[in-house]
Parts: structure tokens; C-alpha cells; sequence
């Protein structure tokens, strides 16, 4: 009789070695591909982002623009220690200044010039879009000023979301979907990375792309706020 080409015995070995080495596999990539991540408002050293990416943070958020109608003077030196750091990427977040001297388009082409006049690279940019008591024009001027600020984005073929949770959005501009084409990085503080936890949707948005889970916190020498990215 002819034996089939593979014995009980050998097919459940090869059956055991590709489950061993597919789960090699997986944990390394679950090590790799971190999904957690930090926001900052201050310089933070190259010394500890590296610290960060150690303990598998591999993403940052740098204030680049400040609510006192001015851009962050220590953005620059920031984003440029993320990037020296190996930071998988290094994006920067927009607290625009509502009802300032400046208006939304001159705000956005001013924080663009400025990063560029300081030979400064980001992933994308994040329009800022909380504090209720900031937005004094009016729901519906407020969903302009927005408008205004992603337009000019836009222009600059910059990659850009929102970030915002419900409180805000609503009290802000009301039931309005204008910005749901856009990826939300949700602030939710519950301590909690699950992006689903607490989750309830609103602004058109179904799902969060990233959540801001745990507040002020000191990591690795620095002020930071914890981060989720969902997919």
C-alpha cells in the first residue's frame, strides 16, 4: 500500500511548528505596531520621546498654534525631537483664537509659514475645537469659522482632522455633520484606551480615529495626555 504523503505525526507537527512560528509572528508585531501614543503643549527633549518609543508610544501630537493668536514657539524644536527620536509620526494640533485680530485663514497661513520658515516637518495638522465658552459667535458663524480654517488647510494640500467630543462640538455649533468627511481624535477622559468605552456618536462621526484617554500625566520627563489610535 502506498502511506499518504503526510503521516498523522507529521501533519501534526507541521500543524504545531506554524502555529508556533505564526504566534512569533504576531507578538512581534504586536510589539512593533504600537497604537498608544502622546499629545504635548511644552518642549519635550529628543531624550524623552526615545524614552516614550522604549515603552512603545510610538506617535505624538505638538501644540503649533496657541489660543493667544500667536504659533507655539516651542513646536519647532518639538516636532524636530520626534522625528530625531524615531516617533513613527509626529503631527501637530491647531488651538485657534476665536473673535482675535486674526481670522481663521490668516491664523492657518501664518502656523503653516511659521513651521515651514523653521524647516519643520509634520504627518497632518488637527484643528482644536473645544472650550465653548472661547466660540462667542454664534453657532452658526462658529460653523464658519471652521469651515474657514479647514478651507485654508485645504489650500495648503495639508492632511487635517478634528479633534473634539460631543460637549463641545454641540455647544459650539449645535447639531451640525459639516466636518464628519474628517478623522475625530476624541477626548474622553476615562482612563480607558478603548476608543469604543463611553463612545456615543455625534457630529456625523461613527467612530473615533484616535482617543485621548487619560489627561495631564508625567511620562519620561515630560507633560503629556495618553492616547488610543482606533484603527
Amino acid at each position: 500500500a502506498i502511506m499518504p504523503s503526510h503521516s498523522p505525526l507529521s501533519l501534526s507537527l507541521t500543524l504545531t511548528l506554524a502555529v508556533f512560528f505564526a504566534g512569533a509572528f504576531l507578538s512581534t508585531n504586536v510589539v512593533s505596531a504600537s497604537n498608544y501614543g502622546v499629545d504635548v503643549s511644552t518642549l519635550v527633549s529628543q531624550k524623552s520621546f526615545e524614552c516614550m518609543l522604549k515603552s512603545n508610544f510610538t506617535y505624538a501630537f505638538v501644540r503649533v498654534w496657541r489660543q493667544a493668536d500667536k504659533p507655539d514657539a516651542n513646536s519647532p524644536q518639538t516636532l524636530k525631537n520626534c522625528f530625531a527620536a524615531g516617533m513613527h509620526a509626529c503631527s501637530g494640533y491647531i488651538f485657534p483664537c476665536v473673535g482675535c485680530r486674526k481670522n481663521a485663514t490668516q491664523q492657518i497661513a501664518e502656523t503653516i509659514q511659521f513651521l515651514k520658515a523653521n524647516n519643520v516637518r509634520y504627518n497632518k495638522l488637527w484643528l482644536d475645537i473645544e472650550g465653548a465658552q472661547f466660540w462667542k459667535l454664534g453657532a452658526t458663524k462658529n460653523r464658519l469659522f471652521i469651515q474657514e480654517l479647514g478651507n485654508a488647510l485645504d489650500d495648503y494640500g495639508v492632511n487635517w482632522g478634528v479633534y473634539t467630543n460631543a460637549n463641545a462640538w454641540n455647544g459650539i455649533v449645535g447639531k451640525w455633520n459639516g466636518m464628519a468627511s474628517k478623522q475625530l481624535w476624541w477626548p474622553y477622559y476615562d482612563k480607558n484606551p478603548d476608543p469604543q468605552h463611553h463612545w456615543k456618536s455625534f457630529g456625523g462621526w461613527v467612530k473615533p480615529k484616535y482617543k485621548q484617554y487619560q489627561g495631564t500625566t508625567t511620562f519620561c520627563g515630560a507633560g503629556v495626555d495618553f492616547n488610543y489610535q482606533n484603527y
